[in-house]
C-alpha cells in the first residue's frame, strides 16, 4: 500500500479541488493520486467537485473526516465506500445520471438531507447508518438498492416520486420514520420499510407492488387503505402488532377487514392483486 510523506505535500493548504474529466482521459479519482500526482493531502479538504466522467475509486475519500460539502456533477461514478466514514460531510449535491455505488456514502452522520435527482442508481447500502439524516428526496425513475438508508434512525421525511423502485431493506429500522406516501408506478422490495417502529401512516396509490415483508414488525401503523391495482406479497405487513384493520378499495365501494393479533390473515402467506 502507498503511504504517503506528509512533508512532500506540493500544495499543503489546499482546502478544495475541482477535478475535471477530458474527453481524451477519463480521470479515475483516487487517493493515491491526490497525493501522488497532486501532491494535496485528501484529509485537509474541506469542499470536492466532480465534473462529467469522473470516477471516484474505492475507499477513495474514507474518513476525510474535515470534508463538509462534495458537489457530483452528472455522468459521475462514485465508487465503493467512497467517503465511508466523512463524518463532517453536511452537504452532497448529486446531479443527474450519476450513479452511486454501494456503501459509498456509509456512516456520513453529519448528513442532514439527500435529494436524489432523476436517473440516478443507488448501490445497496449507499447511505447506510447515516444516522442524522432527516430528509431524503427521491425523484421520478430512480432505483434505491438493498438497504440503501438502513439504520437512518433520525430520518423523518421521505418524499418518492412516481416510477421509483426501492430496493430489500432499503429504508429498514428508520426508527424516526411517522409517515410515507406511496405513489403509482412505484415498487417496493422485500423488507423494505421493515422495523420501522414509528410508522404510523402509509397512504398507497393504485399500481404500486409490496414486496414480501415490506412492512413487517412496523409496531406503530393502526390501519392502511389499499387501492385499487395495488399488488401485496405475502407477509407484507407481518407482525404489525397495532394494525386493527385494512381498508380495500373495490370499485366505488370500501370493504373492511378486520385482522388478528399478529395479522397472519394480513400476511395472506400468498401474492394478491386488489
Amino acid at each position: 500500500m502507498y503511504e504517503p510523506n506528509p512533508g512532500y505535500y506540493l500544495f499543503k493548504g489546499v482546502e478544495h479541488v475541482d477535478i475535471i474529466n477530458s474527453e481524451q482521459i477519463a480521470y479515475a479519482v483516487s487517493r493515491i493520486k491526490l497525493e501522488q500526482a497532486l501532491g494535496v493531502d485528501p484529509k485537509r479538504l474541506t469542499s470536492l467537485t466532480f465534473h462529467q466522467g469522473v470516477e471516484i475509486g474505492e475507499t477513495a475519500f474514507a474518513h476525510c473526516k474535515g470534508l463538509t460539502s462534495v458537489v457530483i456533477h452528472p455522468g459521475v461514478t462514485i465508487g465503493e465506500w467512497a467517503f465511508l466514514g466523512c463524518t463532517g460531510l453536511k452537504s452532497v449535491v448529486i446531479h443527474q445520471g450519476v450513479t452511486i455505488e454501494q456503501s459509498a456514502f456509509d456512516e456520513c452522520k453529519g448528513l442532514t438531507s439527500v435529494v436524489i435527482p432523476q436517473g440516478v442508481t443507488i448501490g445497496g447500502s449507499a447511505f447506510y447508518e447515516c444516522t442524522g439524516l432527516t430528509s431524503v428526496v427521491i425523484h421520478q425513475g430512480v432505483t434505491i438498492g438493498s438497504w440503501a438508508f438502513d439504520k437512518c434512525t433520525g430520518l423523518t421525511s421521505v418524499v418518492i416520486h412516481p416510477g421509483v423502485t426501492i430496493g430489500a431493506g432499503a429504508f429498514a429500522h428508520c426508527k424516526g420514520l411517522t409517515s410515507v406516501v406511496i405513489p403509482q408506478g412505484v415498487t417496493i422490495g422485500r423488507w423494505a420499510f421493515d422495523k420501522c417502529t414509528g410508522l404510523t401512516s402509509v397512504v398507497i396509490h393504485p399500481g404500486v407492488t409490496i414486496g414480501a415483508g415490506a412492512f413487517a414488525h412496523c409496531k406503530g401503523l393502526t390501519s392502511v387503505v389499499i387501492p385499487q391495482g395495488v399488488t401485496i406479497e405475502e407477509d407484507a405487513f407481518e407482525s404489525c402488532t397495532g394494525l386493527t384493520s385494512i381498508y380495500v378499495m373495490c370499485g366505488q365501494e370500501s370493504d373492511q377487514m378486520g385482522w388478528s393479533t399478529r395479522n397472519q390473515q394480513l400476511a395472506l402467506g400468498r401474492t394478491i392483486t386488489f
